[in-house]
C-alpha cells in the first residue's frame, strides 16, 4: 500500500487547528479528560499525531495562521505539553496503522489496523427484513498479505453467506 500525504486536507484542518486554539477549552461529557474542542483539543491532537510527515507538514501551516501573540502563546504552551515522537515511535505507529515502514514500503506478515476499504463477502438482512450485501472491512497490509498467502488475515466467509447469523435468517432465505 503506498501512502501519499494528503495536503489540501492538512491545510484546512491547520487553519481550523489555528482557529480552535484561540477557544476556550471545551471538554467531553462522557470523559471529562479528553478536550473536545479549544486549545487543549488542538495541543492534544497535535501530541496524538501518528505519522511525522503529518506533523511536519500541519505545525509550520497552524502557526502560519496564528497572530504574533497568539503564535507566541502557542509555543509557550505546545513546549510545556509535548514534544514530537521521535522517529522510532513513529515507524513503530505506521507498522501498527498501516502495515508499512517510513519508506512506504508493505511490512510482510502484518496487516493494519486502518480499514482502507470494504469488499462486498455475501449478503445480510437489515432492520426492515431486506436482503443487502454484506460488506467486510479491508485493512492496511490486507491485500499483500492475501496476496501472499498470508495467515496473518481472517479467511474471507463464503460468497453465499447470510449474515448476521441470527435464527430468523435461514427461514428468510428459505
Amino acid at each position: 500500500m503506498s501512502r501519499k500525504l494528503d495536503t489540501a486536507t492538512l491545510d484546512l484542518a491547520a487553519e481550523q487547528w489555528a482557529g480552535q486554539f484561540a477557544q476556550p477549552t471545551q471538554y467531553s461529557v462522557t470523559s471529562p479528560e479528553v478536550a473536545v474542542s479549544g486549545r487543549f483539543w488542538v495541543i492534544q491532537s497535535l501530541f496524538n499525531a501518528d505519522f511525522k510527515d503529518e506533523f511536519e507538514y500541519i505545525l509550520p501551516r497552524i502557526k502560519a495562521h496564528l497572530g504574533k501573540a497568539a503564535l507566541a502563546t502557542f509555543e509557550e504552551f505546545a513546549s510545556k505539553q509535548f514534544t514530537p515522537r521521535d522517529d522510532a515511535v513513529l515507524a513503530e505507529k505506521l507498522a501498527e496503522k498501516l502495515a508499512i515502514t517510513p519508506d512506504g514500503d508493505h511490512i510482510p506478515g502484518r496487516v493494519g489496523k486502518v480499514i482502507v476499504g470494504t469488499r462486498d463477502v455475501g449478503t445480510r438482512i437489515n432492520r426492515n427484513r431486506k436482503i443487502k450485501d454484506a460488506r467486510w472491512p479491508i485493512y492496511a497490509g490486507e491485500d499483500e498479505e492475501r496476496a501472499a498467502g498470508s495467515d496473518a488475515v481472517d479467511p474471507l466467509p463464503a460468497a453465499d453467506s447470510m449474515f448476521v447469523g441470527e435464527a430468523h435468517l435461514a427461514a428468510v432465505a428459505k
